[in-house]
């Protein structure tokens, strides 16, 4: 069977607990009152109801970001369809991958195994993937999740760099269940989507 690249079902998540961590805590003022009032105890904090934070689906940010993954995905496909085939000597599909991820979230991967184990790096994630993938019946790019966190000015090390999103991309095989293989993409102001540096 040949592989099967499926749409992106992605879970998007923006990490707003960790903007408003990362900012200045915002003093909490009365209805007539001031943060002096407060700080001298003339009037009591309020309890606020529930605030609920959701993300803007179908922004630039998000349709750059799927367009990002799929592009890298579809090299996955045709990465997952050699392994299961077999025939290819383990230097040529390192050399493969080197050339072909260069630039995507999955320049430096981590294998997350079913048995809670990891693998990180291409040249010790293509033999577990060899072993695990040789001789199946069907394997494919089943799902991707997508966590993206924002920076604060004050923490980027690169300050052109404002998201940083972790990719777990699911790949479904049969009669066996499969793996995760999991990657770090960096945001530009210039609305462009890279590998980070220096990976996970």
């Amino acid at each position: 069977m040949k592989i099967r690249q499926t749409g992106i079902v992605a879970a998007i998540v923006l990490a707003a607990a960790a903007i408003f961590a990362a900012c200045p805590s915002q003093p909490q003022i009365g209805a007539n009152g001031t943060t002096e009032d407060i700080a001298q105890g003339q009037i009591k904090a309020e309890r606020f109801q529930p605030i609920n934070f959701e993300y803007k689906r179908a922004s630039d940010l998000e349709k750059g970001l799927a367009a990002y993954i799929e592009g890298a995905n579809a090299r996955l496909g045709v990465l997952l369809s050699a392994l299961r085939k077999g025939g290819m000597k383990e230097a040529d599909l390192k050399e493969m991958v080197k050339n072909n991820f260069i630039g995507t979230y999955l320049a430096n991967p981590v294998l997350r195994k079913n048995d809670g184990n990891t693998v990180v790096g291409w040249d010790d994630i293509i033999p577990e993937l060899r072993r695990e993938l040789g001789g199946m019946m069907y394997v494919s790019v089943h799902a991707v999740h997508i966590l993206i966190e924002y920076i604060p000015v004050g923490s980027r090390k690169d300050p052109d760099i404002d998201f940083r999103a972790v990719i777990r991309t699911k790949l479904a095989c049969a009669p066996t269940d499969c793996t995760w293989l999991e990657g770090e993409a960096c945001h530009r102001n210039l609305c462009t989507w890279e590998s980070c540096p220096g990976g996970i």
